[in-house]
């Protein structure tokens, strides 16, 4: 049977500078950074929070910071309808990220380790199996990333050596996104007021959609769409639908905070 490639490989440019979290979680991801750099026992950490909260784009910055490439694999690589088919791709997944001595990301963790006292079918039970094995003694690094930490196995918990949470962004979090967001797409609009547009209470992904779409319109519209900080507070505005308030218990800071 061929070898399928189940991961994509990456080699990130991006570092720690490029990353807004809260001081506490910047410093553990410093910290695996360091643990990657320095070798021994391959670490097992657990990216946690909403969507669009950086999760994946911290993996990357880690990569680069460690100077590791990275893996990614996704569940439509890995789930397959076939009984032990699911198992075999998720084993080949560590063993191509072995072999290129990369930085393991699995993205929705939660699809492959859920909660076992809710499965009642055995192909269920045995994927997750796999991968707890896998975790077990793993002879690469991994993250896993996921937006529904309270689903996980408990057996799960006790592999992780680093976890790491990923809180939706607050007022001046939101601002630094701002400012990384339009200098890392060569911002050429006047410039913009960052305390307007971190008063919007969305994330960082979100933010980097409103920034791309402003480039776009631009792009296509020209002189018709306005590439300043009313143009970007109206493209903001249109992203907070996608804020699902179940999702995002802990949005905070629509207003400048005072005193």
């Amino acid at each position: 049977e061929p070898r399928q490639a189940v991961l994509a490989l990456e080699r990130p440019t991006l570092g720690l500078g490029d990353l807004v979290l809260p001081e506490e979680a910047l410093q553990e991801v410093a910290f695996v950074a360091k643990v990657l750099q320095e070798g021994g026992d391959p670490p097992v950490v657990l990216f946690h929070g909403p969507p669009g909260t950086g999760k994946t784009h911290a993996a990357r910055c880690l990569a680069g910071t460690a100077g590791v490439p990275l893996g990614v694999t996704s569940l439509d690589k890995l789930l397959v309808k076939w009984v032990g088919d699911t198992e075999k791709g998720i084993a080949r997944a560590f063993a191509q990220a072995e072999e290129k001595r990369a930085l393991l990301l699995l993205d929705e963790a939660d699809a492959l380790l859920y909660d076992r006292g809710t499965m009642y079918l055995t192909w269920q039970l045995s994927q997750v199996n796999t991968l707890l094995k896998l975790l077990e003694r793993p002879r690469v690094p991994v993250i896993l990333c996921t937006n529904l930490l309270r689903v996980l196995d408990s057996a799960v918990h006790r592999r992780i050596q680093h976890l790491v949470e990923f809180p939706v962004p607050g007022f001046e979090e939101r601002r630094s996104l701002w400012a990384l967001a339009l200098t890392h797409l060569l911002w050429a609009g006047p410039e913009a007021d960052l305390d307007q547009l971190a008063a919007v209470p969305i994330t960082g992904g979100l933010i980097w959609n409103a920034v791309l779409q402003a480039f776009r319109r631009r792009k296509v519209l020209g002189d018709e769409f306005s590439l300043d900080t009313q143009g970007l507070l109206a493209l903001a505005r249109k992203e907070l639908p996608k804020m699902d308030r179940e999702a995002f218990p802990k949005t905070i800071g629509f207003e400048r905070p005072t005193g």
